[in-house]
Formats: structure tokens, C-alpha cells, sequence
């Protein structure tokens, strides 16, 4: 006995020492380990921890496969395809490595730990958040595809209002994301960019509070707390973080935080004031918001049934958490309202297209658009099909329904919505749409998984895949976007390879293209861009920007057709004459030059440039008189 307590104590006092620390006693808990030493076997949980082990496999394989097939059919798999090759393997080696089950077992004391400070460390929230953050910072987006990413960006840039190019926005999405990077811009020297960024590295730390947030609340312990919080952090959605300046990406994180703190309230009575603080800035940043009411509702009902409830609403912070979300939903209620009737009905819903080809739920799965859902669903929540597999084999629902049904009321109406949302530019472009649902539902993924690797005993070492695979899956797709030409080259597999696109999705996509060339200084590509989008579009702007990018490669008889062209379809447009003017100047057909500089002063009576070419033509004619050469005759191939 004196041996004994020499070397760690009475064992008969270790239950008592190890309760008083929060834990089970024995070996296999000071491992981090979620199961105690003396719990029953639960073989249904290994088989489905088995399960998730062989679904991540496949999915790993269809990611590999998909590299080397010339097509976009699978756009949200073969983003590897458009990472440095250095990055692409080295993120699916570590996946693959993760996999084989004597690397995972030799993992998984690390992550044991890295999970018991996460259930229970002091500053592992502010950890988590710091980590996360510096991740999303270290990782800008430098393509700008996602969405409407270089309209929001080119709006503070030129100092343009955000209730003149977003109207339907709300207040608070217009003060972060108009007012404040004005501001940043004009008093701390931060461009419009370095402010989205810094915005999304503060949603991405509100992000991982909520994934610590949600392992506390279900007590999750070690490797499996570790796998649960990063398959929540690590979505795809985490890439629109990166500097996108929208208010999705708050809300993605709100929803993500709102799940979390839903768990709490339902399984211990706490946290009633932080979920209503949540739910209350989510309704103020975007409509979309909304969608969270019935997830609330019910964590409220829930909460209300337990029998501390009444003892819990006498603390003043429940009281604001119950108060405030419906002042907030009041105070935005009509302007969402007006902007369902008067926008999302006619833009997004049932535009004059959609309403053509028999309406939204006749289109809801037209062409494209079920291949094209899958693939936005499987980019934000790369674990998804590991959920319905391991249910299937665990043979039978979590305990706490409850939780499940609340957490489903929470991803359901964002989610739901996708098969009638018809995005503008595309779900390939705009899938920035359905990153608050993809967040519901990770957090949904992250309950499923969480209860057969909690209960899994000898393939308790599949935590670690799982949360291995989900950080390689979304880390390429962030490397891909930190990087322009790689993210170009994305997009023009896109529009190349099959399945072939519709011009509705294919001129945003070359716009976009002629846009970010144009920034990158790469001329020659801009114009091409440009050119092709007109030829599908006639848009003036295409025109306008095709002459401006093909002057600037010294293409001058590019930009002519282009202004031709433009002049074809607007006639009386004073740029189109200027630099139709200019081009064939430049060209050296004096006669369309000097034909052109009188049309733009018609326009613009005064114009200092016509004035001056038509002084250099009148001295060039009289030079030419003077020495006996030939009057000047048109050269260029068309005129206008």
C-alpha cells in the first residue's frame, strides 16, 4: 500500500480525484478518451464509426479521380485541379495517411489532447478563434469570383453608396461592409479589401466559438470533441472568409453559432442571453436570417419544458436573449418584407426566364441545376454523406431527438429554399448564397457523427480522419482561391470543358474574367474576354471595356471593331466616338479620324480632344497640299 500511494496515491481516492478534475477515472480517460475504462462495449458504434471510415475513403478516391478528368462536371470535388501541385498532394497524402488506421491510432493520442482542451481548457475559445482567424488571414482571396466580390469591393473603391448598388441591403450589412471600409480607407489607410478581410477574420473567430460553443454543450471529449468542432469550422464556406465583403459571411457564422447555442439552452437552461444576441444580429445583417425562426422557436419551447425554466428567466440576460431577437425582427420585418415582393420574387425566385420555362418549381431541377446542387452541397460540408451513412449503420436515431429535430428546423429552411433560388451568375459563382445553410448543416453533420465516435470503442481512432479530411478537403479549396491565376483558370475550365453552360451563366463568368485581367494588367486576355462576352451579350459596357483593354495591348484594330461595333448599337454615345476617333487616328485614316472628331463635337460641343485633332488634321492636309501628295483616304476596314 505505501508502494502504491509512493507512486500516485491511494487508488481507492483516484474516482474521487479524477470527479473532482471533471473526468472519469482510469487510464483510458487521462488519454483523453471519451468512453470510460468500465463502459459496455457498443458495437453498433464502431460499425458506424467503421462506416464514416469508409465513406471518407470514397470520397477521397471521387476528390483523386476527379483531378484527371477534363471536366467540370464535379466543379465541387476537383478543386485540387487548380492548386499548386506541391499543395494538392500534400493536403491529399495527409488525408490518405489520416486513413490507414495504424497512422490514425498513433494520431489520436494528440488529438485527444487537442480535444480535452477544447471541452475543457481555459482560453480555448479565444484560442480557437485566434487560430482560425490567422488561418482565413493567411489565405486571402486573391481570385474575386465568389459572387458579386469585385461589384462590392469596385462600390468602396469608388466611393459609390450602398443604397445606390445594394438597395435591398440592411443597415447593418451597409455600415459593415460600405460605411466602415470607407472609413477604414479614409482614416486608418486600409484599402477596401484589408477591411473585408479583417471582417472575415472576425466572423471566422466568431465561427470557432461557436464550434467550441457546441463540443462543451454536448460535453464531448477528447478526439471525438476535436473531429466535431473542425468538421464546423473547416466547411468550404470558410474560402468566403477570406475578404469577401458580404454579409453572408457573418450570417454564416451566426448560424453556426446559433445551432451551438441552441444545444446549450436545450441541454442545460444556459446561454439564453448569448443566443438571443446572435439571433438578433443575424436578423439585422441579412433577410435570409429569417430562416433561423423556426430553429429558435423551438429551442425556446424546448428550453421552456425544463424544470429550472422559470428559475432561468429571472436572470435579466435570458429575459434580452428571449427580447431581443423579436425587436430586431420587428425593426427589419417590412423592409424584408418589401424586399421578398420587389426583388427575390423577381430576381432570384422567378425571374422573367424561369417564369418562361413554366415557372420555379417546374425549373427547381431543370438541366444543370440538380448536378450543380449537389456539388454546392458537398463543397460547403465536405463530410456530408458520412452523416446518413453512419445513422444507417448505427442502426438506430442519437439519444436527444430533440436536439436533432432542432438542429434540422435550423438547416432546413436555408437549405430548402435551394432547389427555387435561382442565383443570377449561376450556383458555380454564386454558391456565396448557401453558406449560411452549408453552416447549419455542418453543425447538423457534426451532432450526427459526434454520437457513434463518442460511443465507438475499438474505432474510436476514426476521429482522426475526420478530422483530418475535412481540413484538407476545404484547405485547397482556400489555397485555390489565394491565388488570381489559378483561380482564372478555374473559371475557364469552366466555360471550356464540359458539361457546357448556358449564356446566362457563361457572360458573368467572361465579364468576370475580362474584369480581373484587366486589373492584373493583362491585356490582351481582358479584351478577349470582353470580345467573347459581347459576342453572346451586345452589351455597351462589354464593347466599351473590350476597346479600353485592347488599346491598352496595342491591339488598335481590335479596339476600332470594338468601337464600331458599339457605335452600331448606340450611336449617339460620345466615348464610343472618342475613341473610335482616337483608334482610327491612330491607324492613320486621317478621313474617318476627322469624320469621327466632328460627330463627338456634335456631342460634346467644346471637346478639347477633337478640337486639337482636328487642328493636327487641318496642318497635316496643308502639309500634305504643300509638298503636292495625294488628299489622305480611309484605310480602316469598316466605319460606323
Amino acid at each position: 500500500m505505501a508502494e502504491s500511494r509512493a507512486r500516485g496515491g491511494d487508488p481507492a481516492r483516484r474516482p474521487a480525484r479524477a470527479a473532482r478534475r471533471g473526468g472519469p477515472a482510469g487510464d483510458e480517460p487521462r488519454r483523453g478518451a471519451v468512453r470510460g475504462a468500465l463502459a459496455p462495449p457498443d458495437p453498433s458504434a464502431d460499425r458506424a464509426a467503421l462506416a464514416i471510415w469508409i465513406t471518407l475513403i470514397a470520397l477521397l478516391a471521387a476528390r483523386v479521380a476527379s483531378q484527371f478528368v477534363p471536366s467540370m462536371a464535379a466543379w465541387g470535388l476537383n478543386v485540387a485541379r487548380f492548386v499548386p501541385a506541391w499543395a494538392a498532394w500534400l493536403l491529399t497524402l495527409a488525408a490518405g495517411l489520416a486513413l490507414v488506421p495504424g497512422v490514425a491510432r498513433r494520431l489520436l493520442p494528440a488529438l485527444d489532447a487537442a480535444g480535452e482542451f477544447l471541452a475543457r481548457g481555459r482560453g480555448a475559445a479565444a484560442a480557437a478563434a485566434a487560430a482560425t482567424a490567422a488561418l482565413v488571414l493567411a489565405l486571402p482571396d486573391r481570385a474575386w469570383y465568389v459572387g458579386d466580390f469585385l461589384l462590392r469591393q469596385g462600390a468602396v473603391e469608388q466611393g459609390v453608396g450602398a443604397a445606390r448598388v445594394f438597395p435591398q441591403a440592411l443597415p447593418l450589412d451597409r455600415l459593415l461592409h460600405n460605411s466602415l471600409p470607407t472609413w477604414c480607407e479614409l482614416h486608418l489607410n486600409l484599402d477596401a479589401n484589408a477591411t473585408g478581410r479583417l471582417l472575415g477574420a472576425m466572423s471566422a473567430a466568431v465561427l470557432a466559438w461557436a464550434a467550441v460553443t457546441f463540443v462543451r454543450a454536448l460535453a464531448l471529449r477528447g478526439a471525438t470533441a476535436c473531429a466535431a468542432a473542425a468538421v464546423i469550422v473547416l466547411g468550404g464556406y470558410l474560402a468566403v472568409f477570406t475578404g469577401y465583403s458580404k454579409a453572408v459571411v457573418e450570417l454564416c457564422a451566426l448560424t453556426a453559432a446559433a445551432g451551438a447555442c441552441a444545444l446549450r439552452v436545450i441541454r442545460s437552461g444556459r446561454g439564453l442571453g448569448a443566443f438571443g444576441v446572435v439571433l438578433a444580429l443575424a436578423f439585422l445583417l441579412h433577410r435570409s436570417a429569417v430562416g433561423l425562426l423556426p430553429g429558435a422557436v423551438i429551442t425556446w419551447l424546448a428550453g421552456s419544458r425544463r424544470d429550472d425554466a422559470r428559475a432561468a428567466l429571472r436572470d435579466p440576460r435570458a429575459i434580452a436573449g428571449l427580447v431581443l431577437p423579436w425587436v430586431a425582427l420587428a425593426v427589419v420585418l417590412p423592409r424584408v418584407l418589401h424586399t421578398f415582393v420587389t426583388v427575390d420574387m423577381a430576381v432570384h425566385l422567378e425571374p422573367a426566364d424561369v417564369r418562361a420555362r413554366g415557372g420555379m418549381l417546374a425549373t427547381a431541377f431543370a438541366g444543370l441545376r440538380a448536378l450543380d446542387m449537389a456539388n454546392v452541397v458537398v463543397m460547403l460540408t465536405p463530410l456530408v454523406l458520412a452523416a446518413p451513412v453512419a445513422l444507417l449503420a448505427r442502426g438506430r436515431p442519437p439519444a436527444h431527438r430533440g436536439e436533432g429535430l432542432t438542429l434540422v428546423a435550423f438547416a432546413l429552411p436555408l437549405v430548402g429554399v435551394m432547389p427555387v433560388l435561382h442565383p443570377v451568375q449561376g450556383m458555380f459563382r454564386d454558391w456565396d448564397n448557401f453558406v449560411a445553410g452549408g453552416a447549419a448543416t455542418s453543425v447538423l453533420v457534426a451532432w450526427l457523427l459526434a454520437d457513434p465516435l463518442s460511443a465507438a470503442s475499438r474505432a474510436r481512432w476514426v476521429a482522426v480522419p475526420v478530422a483530418v479530411c475535412t481540413t484538407a478537403f476545404t484547405l485547397q479549396w482556400m489555397v485555390a482561391h489565394a491565388d488570381a491565376a489559378r483561380g482564372m483558370a478555374r473559371v475557364s475550365a469552366f466555360l471550356d470543358e464540359p458539361p457546357r453552360r448556358g449564356d446566362a451563366e457563361r457572360v458573368p463568368a467572361l465579364d468576370y474574367l475580362g474584369i480581373r485581367n484587366m486589373r492584373l494588367e493583362r491585356y490582351a486576355e481582358s479584351a478577349a474576354a470582353f470580345r467573347a462576352a459581347a459576342d453572346l451579350a451586345p452589351n455597351p459596357r462589354f464593347m466599351i471595356q473590350w476597346g479600353l483593354a485592347a488599346t491598352e495591348a496595342h491591339d488598335d484594330r481590335g479596339a476600332l471593331e470594338a468601337y464600331e461595333r458599339l457605335l452600331a448599337r448606340t450611336p449617339d454615345d460620345p466615348l464610343a466616338w472618342r475613341g473610335y476617333t482616337a483608334m482610327t487616328s491612330r491607324l492613320g485614316d486621317l478621313v474617318n479620324a476627322r469624320r469621327g472628331a466632328i460627330e463627338l463635337l456634335k456631342r460634346v460641343p467644346g471637346d478639347p480632344d477633337a478640337l486639337r485633332l482636328l487642328q493636327d488634321l487641318d496642318r497635316e492636309q496643308a502639309r500634305r497640299a504643300a509638298n503636292g501628295a495625294p488628299p489622305p483616304r480611309a484605310t480602316a476596314p469598316t466605319s460606323p
